[in-house]
């Protein structure tokens, strides 16, 4: 019967185990004859896991035996199979004399039971007693596999572009120096290498060994597949069909190899839309060959490359071909179910995930870790399609918190929601369902946060809006003990851009800077530097984003020339910074300078272009880029559309605007805003009214922008009563509350009216501190009518928000001017000297 890889351990019925415990209990009372059924049932206990018959043999042999050598070798194996590497230590150290075989069973379960460096200790400890327990191979197959387990559990290091487990890495190294080489030995340094991320030096081993096995084919294969290098994995799988193209001397595990190796292809490779599904045609090309083979061979049966193969076809976007190959199997483990839950997971159909969960219990399948994983992300689907209700001013997906609450139950039960992996995609489901305080909760009680822990976590602060919590976490998950990561560094980055939104800006140097949001934005840079993150591309862009809204394009333009290499990313985000900061003209070189450079823009890159592009001058870059837009394939991109739609509306070209208004398959309400937009800039206001309540007939629910544009339009029109009954009805009819912008576009329309009594009292009234644009609004209405009174109000307030305003003193002296009285005019000019 073929056996499926990386599975082992066998299970004896309880009668099995009394029969053991028999025959041993026979063999103690007997004589030393029968030490080959103590030995036996001790190998089985071990074996199996078997802890308490196990203790119960060992009981019986030490008060009436005592131990030799043999036995005592034994029961430290044992102990170490059972994880009770306490007992284990206890028996080695009352050997008096520990042999070869004595030191490798303790370094082995040291190796497998987490005690990792003292499997290292212990065989440096052997090449100082010499003798009969010099290390031999078992000794550095140990060493090696301890080597394996620290790689694990290291956080990797990206260096030259590939993310290295650097002190695994030395040590393991150290070992092999010294090592004695058998197959075995061989084989475990191949698949250490490749857990610390050294494919080169796996390879040197494996082009080394003398003759190769299934396990070194696999090892190797499966080292490159796991390190992002599928083709040089599937370049060893076509050796290997050149030297046994029936696949006689193969097993399971090459498939397994090999199918992961066309999965990791899949991660890389950008999809393309076939009947309306995306599908990484390359990767899929490449995996169906793999099936075709394991067809041949009849390996595609086994449990396990059937598993695989549904993963591999899910990952390439075949959810047609994942679903034959899922009913083809005779029997389904959890594996294979947890492999289409992810599949259909990846395409956003979270119902059918939760189906095949619930079918997967009715047919018997006990869920396991990776499947409530599965569960909790088909939870996450269903709440990005959902609405969302409002509940103590935050959105919260009701049903699917609710469905998250009930796999969250689940876990519990099946005792899988201590697992990191569960917690940690618990902590992200709740996150996505808008319910922090649950999130919150998960992350408290886990015993052994993460990493990923803290960033999921802080994500949905960021997210929410809590954006001091997520300082607060960073602090905290150093001070005990953490490394901030790149994707921690992202989030506190993006907490710390929306603290700077909020903070008012001073003038120094000619420059608007945000100084306090400034100060922790070096710090942070600094501390990134420092861990040698500040040059990751994803951390660059999210600097580059910060320094610009403290104002210090200077800094971010820094930080981007410090990189190694350049981005998509980082270039769109120096781009946006200019555009944002008013600096178009350096933008659009950008641009160019980007394009030269040989790096395509994104769909965001021409957005952030396009935003520089708000006049008549820059109508040829608008044009430009969106020929290159429809040459990039980028048609079905509505954020870009809508953008596009504005830039025509900047530039004047209003016809252009509608024109592609009208080509869209889908419409939104930014985009409604962005025509209304370009009418109300052309001062077109018969259509802006036109356009606002075709939106509304559509069913598009206008917002604060709209409304500017709306309310504009009417002052423009001298619309007085329709301005008013647009700017009443804002919140009751149209849940968009005011804000100032809107109450100056309303005193504009009073002005233009010349009701300047009216927009005097809405000005003192309304629920915001009058800044300097509102009150020079109603001064220059009074200018156009000449009327005196309210313009010394309009002025008084205007001077004492800003003295040297000299558009406040040039409409002043207008309005006297115009009156015709000299004394008037006098007495102005000495109210300004006095000022």
């Amino acid at each position: 019967m073929r056996k499926c890889p990386h599975r082992s351990g066998f299970v004896l019925h309880r009668g099995a185990w009394e029969e053991i415990l028999v025959r041993a209990q026979r063999a103690l009372r007997g004589d030393g004859s029968k030490r080959s059924i103590l030995l036996a049932a001790l190998k089985a206990c071990g074996n199996a896991r078997e802890l308490e018959t196990g203790t119960l043999i060992h009981g019986e042999i030490e008060p009436e035996r005592g131990l030799d050598l043999c036995v005592a070798n034994t029961l430290i194996s044992m102990y170490a199979k059972c994880g009770r590497m306490g007992d284990a230590r206890r028996i080695f150290e009352g050997i008096p004399a520990p042999d070869v075989i004595s030191w490798n069973v303790l370094a082995l379960g040291c190796a497998e039971n987490d005690e990792e460096e003292l499997a290292l200790e212990l065989l440096e400890r052997m090449k100082d007693c010499g003798g009969d327990a010099r290390p031999n191979a078992r000794t550095f197959l140990a060493a090696v596999k301890a080597c394996s387990s620290l790689a694990g559990k290291e956080q990797g290091t990206l260096v030259n572009g590939k993310l290295v487990k650097v002190r695994a890495l030395e040590k393991g190294s150290r070992v092999h120096s010294g090592a004695v080489m058998d197959a075995f030995v061989a084989n475990s340094l191949v698949d250490m290498y490749a857990k610390c991320g050294s494919m080169e030096n796996s390879r040197q081993v494996f082009d080394g060994m003398p003759a190769h096995s299934v396990v070194s084919w696999t090892s190797v294969m499966l080292g490159y597949a796991e390190n992002g290098q599928g083709e040089s994995a599937l370049e060893l799988f076509q050796r290997i069909v050149e030297l046994d193209d029936d696949f006689s001397s193969a097993d399971a595990s090459i498939f397994v190899a090999a199918l992961k190796a066309c999965t990791s292809l899949a991660a890389k490779e950008s999809a393309r839309q076939i009947d309306g599904i995306l599908v990484k045609t390359s990767a899929l090309e490449r995996g169906i060959f793999v099936h075709a083979r394991a067809s041949k061979s009849g390996w595609d049966r086994d449990i396990c490359v059937a598993s695989t193969l549904v993963n591999m076809y899910a990952k390439c976007g075949s959810m047609d071909n994942a679903c034959m190959v899922f009913n083809s199997m005779p029997r389904h483990d959890t594996v294979s179910w947890t492999a289409m839950m992810i599949g259909y997971g990846e395409h956003g159909d979270g119902e059918l995930v939760l189906k095949l969960f619930e079918q997967m219990q009715a047919q018997g399948c006990v869920p396991d870790s990776f499947a409530f994983v599965a569960a909790l992300n088909g939870c996450i689907c269903l709440a990005e399609k959902e609405a969302g209700t409002l509940i103590d001013g935050k959105v919260v997906k009701v049903q699917s918190v609710e469905k998250g609450m009930a796999m969250h139950h689940q876990a519990k039960r099946h005792a899988c929601d201590s697992n990191s992996f569960v917690s940690n995609s618990m902590i992200n489901m709740y996150v996505k369902c808008g319910s922090m305080l649950d999130a919150r909760i998960v992350f408290d009680r886990m015993l052994q946060p993460t990493v990923v822990s803290w960033n999921a976590l802080m994500a949905g602060y960021v997210e929410s809006g809590d954006l001091t919590l997520v300082l607060e976490l960073f602090t905290g998950m150093q001070l005990k003990g953490f490394l901030p990561d790149a994707l921690t560094y992202v989030y506190v980055l993006k907490a710390c851009i929306g603290l700077a939104e909020g903070e008012r800006s001073l003038q120094l140097d000619g420059r608007r800077i945000k100084v306090e949001s400034l100060e922790k934005s070096m710090a942070l840079h600094s501390r990134a530097a420092a861990s040698g993150l500040d040059t990751d591309m994803f951390v660059a862009g999210s600097l580059i984003d910060l320094y610009t809204s403290c104002g210090s394009m200077a800094d971010a333009r820094r930080v981007f020339d410090r990189l190694p290499l350049h981005d998509v990313v980082s270039w769109t985000a120096l781009i946006s910074g200019y555009a944002e900061t008013g600096e178009g003209d350096v933008a659009l070189e950008l641009f160019r300078y980007m394009r030269d450079a040989g790096c395509s823009p994104d769909a965001q890159t021409f957005v952030a272009a396009l935003q520089t592009c708000g006049s008549s001058v820059a109508l040829a870059s608008v044009k430009a880029i969106h020929a290159d837009k429809l040459k990039g394939g980028l048609e079905d991109d509505e954020f870009l559309e809508t953008s596009l739609v504005d830039a025509y509306g900047k530039c004047g070209r209003a016809v252009e605007a509608q024109q592609l208004f009208d080509a869209l398959p889908r419409l939104d309400p930014p985009t409604w805003t962005s025509l209304i937009a370009g009418y109300s800039r052309q001062g077109d206001s018969k259509r802006v009214i036109e356009f606002f309540h075709a939106m509304q007939r559509e069913g598009f629910q206008a917002d604060e922008i709209t409304f500017v544009c709306l309310l504009s339009a009417c002052s423009h029109a001298g619309f007085v009563e329709k301005g008013k009954k647009y700017f009443e009805l804002m919140l009751p009819r149209y849940r968009v509350r005011a804000t100032l912008e809107h109450y100056v576009c309303m005193i504009d329309i009073y002005g233009r009216a010349n009701e300047l009594e009216a927009a005097l009292e809405m000005l003192r009234n309304m629920p915001f501190e009058a800044n300097a644009v509102a009150w020079r609004t109603l001064l220059a209405a009074c200018a156009k009518w000449n009327n005196v009174v309210v313009a010394k109000v309009a002025f008084d307030a205007l001077v004492e928000l800003d003295q040297a305003s000299a558009a406040a003193y040039s409409l002043m002296g207008n309005i006297y001017g115009s009156t015709g009285i000299k004394t008037t005019s006098t007495n102005w000019l000495s109210h300004k000297r006095q000022r």
